[in-house]
């Protein structure tokens, strides 16, 4: 099994679209999980009145090399029957140029033994010059994995989800498209063994998205809660000058609290 990812901007002006094709797959895995609600019971049992079903998860280990292992990269086509962005063509036939002359293969082998040796010289039917995608390919997936994305309009950067397809092929045929598939996480891998080529691990989530609409509320649910609300309430006005405790009114003038003498001599007896 091969497998590629892609991802078109919904808005057509800015013209961002990536098609990639791995070479090769080392290893995939799919995920589906869901978890139960447990209320606990007498007896020591369990019911359960809920299922959560998670989003499915995805992950793979891909590789991207500029060696010509097959010609599956020219002929992979996508949705649109296009080839992936990242695909090489194969090189042409090999041509052979023997320099050795026809009067050569004449002459007996006892004489020609003493003449020089002829040289031949092998070299593609095309110049074909294979591009070594391997940076390319790390730019795409850092670009999806951004989050952000700066918006002209507002001249300032937002939050943006890059939701891409997964395809996976039988062969060179397209067997299989995942939609709206976000990735998660992106880790290269190199080592001694990894040479010039591009090993990276990938992990996706597959996601449902929803849209925020407003409308106006109906005529008649209005009325209904003009109803319902509260009417206003005159609270009355308080004055917001500030006074003290001790040039406020007080209706006893003979008041002879403990406290007030206190304070008013202060604290003497």
């Amino acid at each position: 099994m091969s497998l590629g990812l892609k991802y078109t901007s919904e808005n057509k002006e800015d013209g961002e679209s990536f098609f990639i094709l791995f070479d090769a797959v080392q290893s995939y895995s799919k995920s589906i999980k869901g978890s139960v609600t447990r209320h606990p019971i007498a007896g020591g049992k369990l019911i359960t009145d809920n299922y959560t079903r998670d989003n499915p998860t995805f992950g793979f280990t891909g590789v991207i090399s500029v060696a010509d292992i097959s010609n599956f990269m020219e002929v992979a086509r996508d949705e649109d029957n296009a080839i992936a962005n990242n695909a090489n063509l194969q090189p042409g036939e090999v041509i052979v140029l023997d320099s050795t002359s026809t009067l050569t293969n004449l002459i007996p082998s006892s004489i020609s033994q003493f003449l020089p040796n002829s040289n031949a010289s092998v070299s593609l039917a095309t110049d074909l010059i294979r591009t070594n995608y391997k940076d390319f390919v790390v730019q795409v997936l850092e670009r999806l994995m951004s989050g952000e994305k700066y918006d002209e309009s507002k001249k300032k950067v937002k939050t943006f989800i890059r939701p891409i397809k997964l395809y996976e092929f039988l062969g060179t045929n397209l067997d299989k498209v995942i939609d709206n598939v976000v990735l998660t996480s992106f880790s290269v891998k190199e080592d001694v063994d990894t040479g010039d080529c591009l090993i990276c691990e990938l992990e996706f989530e597959q996601v449902k998205f929803v849209s925020l609409r407003t409308s106006a509320l109906p005529s008649d649910v209005q009325n209904a809660l003009k109803k319902k609300a509260t009417a206003k309430q005159n609270k009355g006005s308080v004055n917001s000058k500030k006074t003290s405790v001790l040039d406020a009114d007080v209706e006893n003038k003979d008041d002879t609290d403990k406290l007030r003498k206190a304070v008013e001599t202060g604290g003497a007896n």
